[in-house]
């Protein structure tokens, strides 16, 4: 019903979710439009200060409650991984053609599988293994190591989902016991912290057109997790999970409005069994 509080919730947690994707989408076509005109230790310093001032007057308003969490160390190695992967991040798609540097990022789906099932004692079924498995040709598929066409690109794009993997690993642990906030807070600083020295190091002054590219990352980047962290608070996983692949669609239709990109043939192949294998693995739990 139309006045149902739930339904409401349903379909806000959808038009938050599809509003993140176009975001997130919006942001890697600012990346490939500074391409690697700018050093991509200075782009992930802006992103990583973009999230900072998003998250920091939050926390200045709730007050010092914030800074108390139960595992230090371990918010300061998913901070580092944070970094690492950003930096792998931006650079792929910097580099790599829109929707072809979006499909080896899905494979952050078999990665945290992967993961789950050794740290967090999770059940990986036959099933979700067998999806892993033809999941891992999908990216093979796609990438062609040993082809003339072969990007180095693609390994960073692979390396970035392995560590996003490992950062929602490092989540789950923290989460029990330490709140959002906080977790939003620590992640923000120590981010932050890694990549100012690189940062600084390597700082170039951005042109006109770089600049504006560079503040559109800062924003786009921490509005796009905002909106996303909205729409889960909203909506169920189960329910926003397989929408996530609409940024195949988006980006697709980025990279050929914005670069006169499009995948051939093989690489479509490829697409189509990572988000197959991927959507199995995020969907089924166990056998």
């Amino acid at each position: 019903p139309a006045g149902d509080p739930s339904a409401r919730d349903h379909y806000l947690s959808i038009g938050l979710f599809f509003l993140s994707l176009c975001l997130f989408t919006a942001e890697n076509v600012a990346t490939r439009m500074i391409g690697l005109g700018l050093p991509t230790e200075q782009i992930t310093f802006v992103r990583a200060l973009g999230g900072m001032a998003l998250t920091l007057p939050i926390c200045l308003w709730v007050g010092p409650s914030v800074l108390r969490v139960t595992r230090f160390r371990l918010h300061l190695l998913r901070g580092l991984l944070s970094f690492a992967g950003l930096w792998l991040y931006f650079y792929c798609f910097a580099v790599l053609p829109l929707a072809i540097a979006t499909t080896i990022t899905f494979s952050k789906a078999f990665f945290l599988a992967i993961l789950a099932a050794f740290f967090l004692k999770e059940v990986v079924g036959r099933r979700r293994w067998a999806a892993i498995a033809i999941g891992s040709a999908g990216v093979l598929i796609v990438m062609r190591p040993g082809a003339d066409g072969f990007e180095w690109a693609a390994l960073a794009a692979l390396a970035s989902a392995a560590l996003s993997g490992a950062v929602l690993v490092c989540t789950k642990i923290i989460s029990r016991n330490d709140s959002p906030l906080s977790i939003m807070f620590y992640l923000s600083l120590i981010t932050v912290g890694f990549s100012l020295v690189p940062g600084l190091l390597s700082w170039r002054t951005p042109g006109a057109s770089d600049l504006f590219w560079l503040s559109c990352i800062a924003i786009l980047g921490p509005s796009a997790q905002y909106a996303g962290i909205l729409a889960f608070r909203a909506g169920s996983v189960a329910t926003l999970a397989p929408i996530d692949y609409a940024r195949i669609i988006l980006t697709l239709a980025a990279g050929f409005l914005f670069f006169g990109e499009f995948p051939d043939v093989i690489s479509l192949v490829g697409t189509c069994v990572i988000v197959g294998a991927a959507l199995l693995t995020t969907l089924r739990r166990s056998d």
